[in-house]
């Protein structure tokens, strides 16, 4: 199942979208709660990229799941785990 997710983040606690080794980035903090919710790994794509510390409202991120998910129960999850930094 292809899922487009619509994202805003404060980006205080991130360096940055992309994720990097090492240190914590909205990309790898995105990727290991969709990878915990649906018990696979998930890879993301994003429509832009930002900074260390900037914030976003309205990041498009697409990826691809391997089964069809209740995209209202993804969504709860995802806020969630990732809240409220992510949203």
């Amino acid at each position: 199942m292809n899922l487009r997710l619509d994202l805003a983040y404060h980006g205080a606690p991130f360096r940055g979208w992309q994720r990097q080794p090492d240190v914590v980035t909205v990309q790898g903090e995105l990727e290991n709660a969709l990878s915990k919710v649906v018990k696979a790994e998930v890879a993301t794509t994003a429509a832009g990229r930002t900074d260390a510390g900037v914030h976003a409202l309205g990041q498009v991120v697409s990826c691809e799941v391997p089964y069809v998910v209740d995209l209202a129960g993804l969504r709860d999850s995802l806020n969630g785990m990732c809240g409220p930094a992510i949203a």
